[in-house]
C-alpha cells in the first residue's frame, strides 16, 4: 500500500485500487458538481476490542461525525479563494450535521457538503484532546 488514504480505503472494505491507478478513484457513483465536496466519514484505526453497532445506528451516528476524508469535489470549489482548502485524500473538519448523506453504489455512506463547510485539514496522526 502506497499511502494512508489507500490503506483507509481497503480497511473500510472499499473496492481494491488497481495497480498503477491513482488511489483517489471515486467508487461511490456520485460525481460532485459546482461547490459540492464528497467525503467518507472518517473512521480512526481500530485498536484492541471492537464494539459492533447495528447498521441503522451506524448510519445515524455517521451524520454526527465532524471529520471526513475528501474523495472528490466539484470544479467550482474554492474558485473565489486564493488557494484550495484541501486536496483529495485529506481528512478535513466540517460542522456537525453539515451536508447530506449519500449511499454509494459500493454500499458505503458518503457525506456531500458545501465547499464553504470545510473548516480546515486535520493531521490524523495528532492526539485528540477531549
Amino acid at each position: 500500500m502506497s499511502n494512508r488514504f489507500e490503506e483507509d480505503l481497503r480497511r473500510n472494505g472499499l473496492q481494491e485500487v488497481p495497480a498503477g491507478w491513482p488511489s483517489w478513484i471515486n467508487h461511490s457513483g456520485f460525481h460532485p458538481k459546482g461547490h459540492a465536496v464528497l467525503g467518507l466519514p472518517y473512521e480512526p484505526p481500530k485498536n484492541g476490542s471492537v464494539i459492533v453497532l447495528p447498521d441503522n445506528v451506524r448510519e445515524r451516528t455517521q451524520m454526527l461525525e465532524d471529520k471526513i476524508t475528501v474523495i472528490a469535489y466539484g470544479a467550482a470549489c474554492w474558485i473565489d479563494e486564493p488557494e484550495k482548502r484541501c486536496e483529495v485524500g485529506v481528512v478535513v473538519l466540517i460542522p456537525y450535521l453539515a451536508g447530506r448523506m449519500y449511499k454509494g453504489k459500493d454500499g458505503r455512506q458518503y457525506r456531500v457538503v458545501n465547499d464553504k463547510d470545510v473548516i480546515g485539514t486535520v493531521d490524523i496522526d495528532a492526539v485528540e484532546v477531549k
